[in-house]
């Protein structure tokens, strides 16, 4: 995963091939990190999202418009996306705009 830090302090987030338990625990930190700015998520790459960090999203994305910062997932991969729709999440569920 690879966190980057845009001029506005916005974080953009570049998500794992692979979102299994390690993906997800990586996840989390990089989300513990990026705390209290906005963020966006590039899930282009993933090939796997685990239900561990499926959750993970979904608590990120409440806590996010809790807080009032924007949190996008942008873009998603086709594979993600299959994945969000056999686990029975919305998109909108966890802040995914760009869904194939």
């Amino acid at each position: 995963m690879v966190d980057c830090e845009a001029a506005d302090g916005a974080r953009r987030l570049h998500l794992a091939h692979k979102l299994d338990l390690r993906g997800s625990e990586a996840l989390a930190q990089a989300l513990l990190e990026a705390e209290g700015n906005a963020v966006t998520i590039d899930a282009a790459q993933v090939d796997l999202l685990g239900a561990h960090a499926l959750q993970t999203l979904i608590v990120a994305h409440n806590a996010w418009q809790e807080a009032g910062l924007a949190f996008t997932i942008d873009p998603v991969s086709p594979a993600m996306a299959d994945a969000l729709t056999t686990l029975g999440v919305t998109s909108c569920a966890v802040g995914a705009t760009g869904a194939p």
